[in-house]
């Protein structure tokens, strides 16, 4: 869609740093865009941080919602029934890969946000914890540190669903983004107002604000952690100007 340009940006929080050094870091997000001339979908999953591998199913997931939404969205509105035959998509895919409580519990226990954007109407859904913006105005969506995920679904019906968080009008959108909760501890409005026409720059305001330095102090060296604690994963559009 060329009314829009799209950024993506991810950074492994401190708490999920593990302690082994270069190549032991755990990032549990994952995200996936899509876009074609007249659509954009974006997806980001936040892995849950109990589960010993959650990402797995975060990585995995995200793209293949984003490619299921984004031939959604060229057949017609996003509509509760597809909402619902996510849901299925999802919960079938998982049940495939494994039935075992364990196995669930340890790979696939994920939220998601998502956005799609087509020429007319656009919307924004979850299923579990994250934030997002539209318009400069951030929103969060708590759960209590106690996130519904979709894989739960696998094991046991229950009566959690995604959820339409806001309907508009596409032409009524100067910036949209969407974030793992991990997002709270940044301004993403004032990231998203910051980026250029450079698809990179969100990424490297995020580098940032996370980044780890060291100084020398009185013979000492002396390291700084980055302020972002949880893995923060983001996708934004932005109106061209």
């Amino acid at each position: 869609m060329n009314d829009f340009i799209t950024f993506k940006a991810t950074h492994i929080g401190r708490d999920h740093r593990r302690p082994f050094g270069v190549g032991s870091s755990n990032n549990q997000d994952g995200m996936a865009l899509v876009s074609s001339d007249s659509i954009i979908v974006g997806v980001v999953c936040d892995g849950c941080g109990s589960g010993e591998s959650s990402e797995v199913g975060a990585k995995l997931f995200a793209p293949i919602i984003a490619n299921y939404l984004f031939e959604c969205a060229k057949n017609g509105l996003i509509t509760r029934k597809v909402l619902i035959d996510t849901e299925k998509l999802i919960v079938d895919k998982i049940s495939y890969l494994s039935n075992n409580p364990q196995d669930v519990e340890k790979f696939f226990l994920f939220t998601i946000i998502a956005f799609i954007i087509r020429e007319d109407i656009s919307f924004i859904i979850s299923y579990g914890d994250g934030m997002y913006l539209l318009n400069n105005i951030a929103s969060q969506i708590d759960q209590n540190n106690t996130p519904k995920y979709i894989g739960y679904k696998a094991l046991s019906d229950n009566d959690d669903h995604f959820i339409f968080e806001t309907i508009v009008t596409t032409e009524s959108i100067q910036t949209l983004a969407i974030a793992t909760d991990g997002a709270s501890e940044v301004d993403i409005a004032e990231m998203m107002n910051k980026c250029t026409n450079n698809s990179l720059s969100l990424q490297r305001q995020l580098n940032i604000i996370g980044r780890t330095s060291v100084e020398i102090s009185d013979g000492q060296l002396i390291k700084s952690s980055g302020s972002i604690v949880d893995d923060t994963t983001i996708i934004g559009v932005k109106r061209c100007n």
